[in-house]
């Protein structure tokens, strides 16, 4: 900075180092309503009704015919309850009246100061740039098996801080591996161009002979290779790897099945959506549509459609993830803070295997899966149980929002799309009369009834 003379306050030329510590931030809090202890809903009151007309078996841990019809009506005078409440309170005209708030206490001086607000107790070492290992980081490797994943062989990796790949689009797609592959495909194609390398994956044949055809794996981001390798078959079993890398913690890694040729998109998500991100994909969402309607996609591949598609469903999903949170945390009396959280979605191919080789593979379904959604929690007032209660339900409305998120994305006007995710079928099956198992240490002996 500009220090001398004026420490700060005008900057022409840097001259010195100035400490500052960007994440010492003083808040202000402002209560709410108060909605839990104000408008109290009789949960255990409401289950004891719903539960009494079920058929309930402790001993091999099922139950069914619970009344939800009579759960959804005490559902709806708690909110009819809440509704009159907020609007007895006139007062209360923003969210942050109604579910309290968080503002930072803004501090700003004309100069700066010569030292930080605290005493220095002791100092590390001094280095020209924070070295990788005490970088927070994300990673992604792809192995041609189980055994190369056991002794950590991959066939690519790519690492990157997690500054630097938060709200990327990253991308594995599979790329004929040699003309003659990229020949076949255009072959199994309803319009054949001219050229082969300029193929469209969106036309080829709903099963393809996977054994004929080799592919080439590619991970982008933003549309850039940034690591390549490895032959398969199509429809070959393959393992992804995706990690988060904590200084403290170490690697955390999620392992996943991949099959050759399917195309997949990650997002990994370092603190929340802003609005910014959702509205500089709605641009380029709306270019794309633009293009569309003018008859230019010509130049524009299947890939960076579908890429853009995906995306938008897994930024979609953090975002209603986060707002959902936060008006939820607020008034349960938790504090929550997100944690780097990370999720795909992919489409599908469905290889029928003959001794172990790919004789045909199908496309199949898109899938979305969040791999990781992490949170610190805690309960304002020290309530363990509580605690341990909200986060058990947050894990019911992180399933739910997946199906949800792909019916909103991937629906077309005239062409609506179902999606399904475990809450949404443990929820068919419930509609259909059928038992739902809670399989635990207890009866442990009665998940043979899983076992397909």
């Amino acid at each position: 900075m500009d220090f001398e003379p004026s420490r700060g306050a005008v900057h022409r030329v840097g001259d010195t180092w100035v400490s500052l510590d960007a994440s010492f931030k003083p808040y202000q809090y402002t209560p709410g309503l108060d909605l839990v202890h104000n408008v109290p809903l009789d949960e255990a009151g409401a289950m004891d009704e719903a539960l009494s007309s079920a058929e309930v078996d402790d001993a091999a841990g099922w139950i069914r015919g619970i009344d939800s019809d009579l759960l959804q009506e005490h559902l709806s005078a708690y909110q009819d309850r809440v509704r009159d409440y907020i609007l007895a309170h006139e007062d209360a005209t923003t969210v942050g009246d109604i579910f309290g708030a968080k503002s930072i206490v803004a501090t700003n001086h004309e100069v700066l100061a010569t030292s930080l607000p605290y005493r220095v107790m002791a100092r590390g070492g001094t280095m020209a740039q924070v070295p990788d290992q005490l970088r927070h980081q994300f990673g992604f490797a792809l192995y041609a098996s189980a055994l190369d994943r056991h002794f950590d062989t991959p066939v690519l990796r790519y690492v990157g801080s997690l500054s630097a790949l938060s709200h990327r689009k990253l991308s594995l797609s599979f790329q004929p591996a040699s003309p003659s592959d990229a020949a076949l495909l255009a072959s199994f194609a309803e319009n054949v161009p001219e050229d082969p390398a300029d193929f469209d994956l969106s036309t080829v044949n709903a099963s393809l002979p996977g054994y004929l055809i080799e592919l080439t794996a590619e991970l982008r981001v933003d549309g850039e290779v940034v690591a390549s390798g490895g032959v398969f078959r199509m429809g070959e079993e393959l393992v992804s790897t995706l990690g988060l890398y904590d200084p403290v913690q170490g690697w955390d890694d999620e392992d996943n099945r991949v099959i050759a040729g399917e195309f997949q998109v990650v997002m990994v998500d370092g603190a929340g959506v802003a609005r910014s991100h959702l509205e500089s994909q709605a641009a380029k969402a709306q270019a794309l549509k633009a293009q569309a309607e003018a008859g230019e996609l010509s130049g524009v591949s299947a890939e960076v459609v579908l890429g853009e598609w995906y995306y938008t469903a897994l930024l979609t999903y953090f975002w209603t993830e986060g707002v959902r949170e936060r008006g939820s945390a607020g008034p349960l009396g938790m504090v929550s803070y997100r944690r780097p959280s990370f999720g795909r979605v992919t489409s599908v191919l469905q290889p029928q295997y003959v001794f172990g080789v790919a004789r045909r593979v199908m496309v199949g379904s898109v899938e979305i899966d969040i791999d990781r959604v992490g949170y610190v929690t805690a309960d304002q007032a020290h309530d363990r149980d509580r605690q341990i209660t909200y986060v058990i339900r947050r894990g019911f409305r992180l399933s739910g929002l997946e199906h949800v998120v792909l019916e909103r994305v991937l629906s077309l006007e005239g062409a609506p799309v179902e999606a399904v995710s475990t809450v949404k079928a443990l929820g068919q099956a419930h509609a259909e009369g059928q038992r739902l198992y809670l399989v635990s240490p207890d009866n442990g002996e009665h998940s043979v009834i899983l076992t397909p």
